[in-house]
């Protein structure tokens, strides 16, 4: 036995050291016993439980607006230079304000009138106190704005004015946060390297109260198996409930307060699933084989969030290498809503790219004005303007390429084709 021992040895204490310089100096003196002593797994539980199995669709149908949108408006933002945004992650409205993050170009958030005028930026970059690096996501609530920094490990709070609060540090790293009251919190810690919280690090979902300590753990996965495929929203409010949808998942769960999550929606292809051990890091390799443009197997990825509006989920997947998306009601596929391959013009407007929001059967999203501008002269050169709507055609024509983003509001038809 003493043999057996000594062999071991070596092994413990070389995993230890590579363990050790996985963790971040900002963690080294964490007290792990206090922040995960009292942790319990939550359940999986029966929810909606609406299974959705989807047969085939047809990559190359094309959809125009006017077949699925009833009412669609766009509002302009302001160009004055502290307005002038990038890319835009999130999306969230309060009364009559528009709170944007824009987390790689300006890395600010911005609050906006609900016409579009420019009012202020929530914080600002820098490493005093108030400040943060990046912006990495938001919390909106009733009287607060809470921001996340991953590179400051912190959130820090402020008014609905933008008038800095306090920072609490958190004791690991996360990609999205949401807060359901003043004492609970919910983390998506998909591909966060935490190795100093050994009983958090393969789940996705973490809950904390709001000292941070850890009470609750879902969404069990093996970090150091599988590769971490994150899409941009992977937690994120739809219609004032919170989702949790992993990439390639077929699940789509709602996540509550209390460190259970349910399943709401089952989406399958049938026939076309990619195989989950495709995912192993060992097979890497026959994974980007298999889902080459020049593959025939047909697997369906399903790598980003989907969108839940109150009667519909809108899917974007991957196909072939084509990006396709599709509209779902209830429990059958409705149609498909064209195809995003790079040798084909979008056909329908472009915000369905970038919806970021929804309330009822109303999708919200953005686009730049810059594609509005070129859709439309395309549109306009092959004699297409009848397939656009009058919203969007009055809208185009009042648009400069160089102006700042446009934020759209798409009332989805109760009666699609």
């Amino acid at each position: 036995m003493k043999k057996i021992a000594l062999c071991f040895l070596p092994i413990i204490v070389t995993s230890c050291t590579f363990l050790d310089k996985r963790i971040p100096e900002k963690f080294k003196d964490v007290n792990v016993n206090q922040i995960t002593g009292n942790i319990k797994t939550g359940s999986i539980k029966k929810g909606l439980n609406k299974e959705i199995a989807i047969e085939d669709f047809d990559l190359n149908f094309e959809l125009f607006l006017p077949d699925i949108i009833e009412t669609a408006y766009g509002i302009k933002l302001d160009n004055a230079p502290d307005a002038l945004i990038g890319s835009i992650e999130k999306i969230r409205l309060s009364d009559n304000y528009i709170f944007l993050l824009d987390k790689y170009t300006t890395k600010s958030v911005k609050k906006f009138n609900i016409d579009g005028s420019f009012i202020t930026n929530i914080g600002q970059k820098g490493n005093g106190p108030g400040e943060y690096i990046q912006p990495t996501d938001f919390y909106l609530g009733d009287s607060i704005i809470v921001i996340y920094d991953q590179f400051k490990s912190s959130l820090l709070f402020y008014d609905l004015d933008g008038n800095f609060i306090k920072n609490k540090n958190i004791p690991f790293f996360a990609v999205s946060f949401h807060i359901f009251d003043s004492n609970t919190y919910v983390f998506h810690t998909l591909d966060s390297d935490n190795y100093h919280l050994p009983d958090i690090i393969n789940y996705s979902l973490v809950w904390t109260d709001s000292t941070f300590n850890v009470k609750h753990v879902n969404a069990f996965r093996e970090k150091d198996r599988y590769w971490s495929f994150l899409s941009q929203n992977n937690m994120d409010l739809y219609n004032n409930k919170l989702y949790y949808h992993e990439p390639f998942n077929d699940t789509i769960f709602r996540v509550s307060a209390s460190g259970d999550i349910y399943y709401d929606y089952i989406i399958t292809f049938p026939g076309n699933e990619l195989p989950r051990k495709l995912l192993l890091k060992e097979n890497k390799k026959d994974f980007l084989k298999a889902t080459d443009i020049n593959s025939t197997n047909n697997y369906v990825e399903k790598t980003s969030n989907p969108i839940i509006t109150k009667d519909f989920i809108f899917m974007p997947i991957v196909r072939n290498a084509s990006k396709v998306s599709i509209i779902i009601n209830s429990n059958r596929l409705l149609l498909d809503v064209g195809n995003y391959s790079s040798d084909q013009p979008i056909s329908f407007m472009p915000p369905f790219s970038n919806i970021l929001n929804s309330k009822d059967n109303t999708i919200i999203g953005y686009v730049n004005s810059y594609e509005i501008s070129q859709h439309f002269e395309y549109m306009k050169r092959e004699n297409r303007l009848h397939l656009l709507t009058e919203e969007f055609i009055d809208l185009a024509k009042n648009v400069n390429e160089t102006d700042n983003a446009i934020i759209v509001f798409s009332k989805l038809k109760c009666n699609l084709p």
